[in-house]
């Protein structure tokens, strides 16, 4: 499906945005870095209205979700607008990191680095669950890192809000998505956000997945042989706590406020290094951005940064 640059570029003029790059593409929608008259730089995501059916729908429960959420390490929403052929929506802009990038340059992150990742990535989701919010596609590509080396939850197109243990939506990575999640019944999408941590946290210190839906063997079996290559390797109880996040058996997973706990009363909270940050992250600067009202309505205020 073609994407219009220029009409886009049009478009953010019109609204007082100038294109600075192309982040990513896809077939779907496109993510610039744009800059206003102040200065201040942007993530734009743009959703191309004619790449599907219910392209809008998507944009609008992002727009809709990210509009109530306010933490540090969830991607902050600052304008929003649509014409007739794009829908747009303003973030804060991320450093192009990953924590699937940087596991793939480096193979595995030290432990060190590990927790200071998984305890910023479970107060995020504790967050989310807290509101009554899943996020359902966790996973290292949705997980990118501020200017300041702290983690940010990104991409909420298939979050939900969820009261009750009846979500039936068929995962879209095979590799972090619950067990559950494949069987076509209702589900528990928060246990299911839970065994995506657990999954994450594996690949992390394993540089590995630690199941695959087309694996020939059985599931238990998978995971018992994954867990062994951390065994001996790594702080006892922090595998303990990713092999019960991904039990297979969903009421037998923590909460994510339990899962918590463990990162706030356990010693082993490191601060992140600047030397770090400079390393991992691009050359490109980033302007300092006030952070806006708190208040629960969708923050886009745009005026205020024009």
């Amino acid at each position: 499906m073609i994407i219009n640059d220029a009409e886009i570029e049009d478009d953010l003029k019109q609204h007082g945005y100038q294109v600075v790059r192309l982040i990513a593409s896809s077939s779907v929608a496109k993510h610039f870095e744009v800059s206003n008259a102040k200065g201040f730089t942007f993530d734009v995501k743009v959703y191309n209205h004619a790449a599907a059916s219910n392209i809008i729908d998507y944009y609008n429960n992002e727009k809709d979700i990210l509009g109530t959420l306010i933490h540090p390490n969830i991607v902050e929403t600052f304008d929003f607008f649509q014409t007739q052929n794009y829908s747009y929506l303003v973030f804060e802009l991320c450093r192009d990191l990953s924590l699937e990038s940087i596991v793939s340059s480096t193979r595995k992150c030290s432990e060190k680095n590990v927790y200071v990742y998984l305890s910023q990535l479970i107060q995020g989701i504790e967050y989310l669950h807290s509101n009554n919010i899943v996020h359902n596609n966790l996973n290292p590509s949705t997980i990118h890192f501020d200017r300041f080396g702290r983690i940010k939850i990104v991409d909420f197109d298939y979050a939900s809000i969820s009261y009750k243990q009846n979500s039936d939506r068929c995962p879209h990575s095979r590799y972090s998505f619950s067990p559950e999640t494949y069987s076509g019944k209702p589900y528990d999408p928060r246990a299911s956000d839970v065994w995506s941590f657990g999954a994450i946290s594996y690949y992390l210190l394993s540089g590995q997945y630690p199941w695959s839906n087309n694996s020939e063997i059985s599931y238990s079996d998978s995971l018992e042989s994954s867990m062994k290559n951390l065994y001996g390797k790594y702080d006892e109880k922090l595998i303990q706590l990713i092999l019960d996040c991904l039990s297979e058996d969903p009421s037998k997973r923590p909460l994510a406020s339990v899962a918590n706990s463990f990162f706030m009363y356990t010693e082993k909270q490191y601060p992140i290094s600047k030397k770090f940050i400079r390393k991992q992250n691009s050359n490109q600067s980033i302007s300092k951005i006030k952070r806006n009202s708190s208040s629960p309505q969708f923050r886009a205020c745009s005026s205020l940064y024009k």
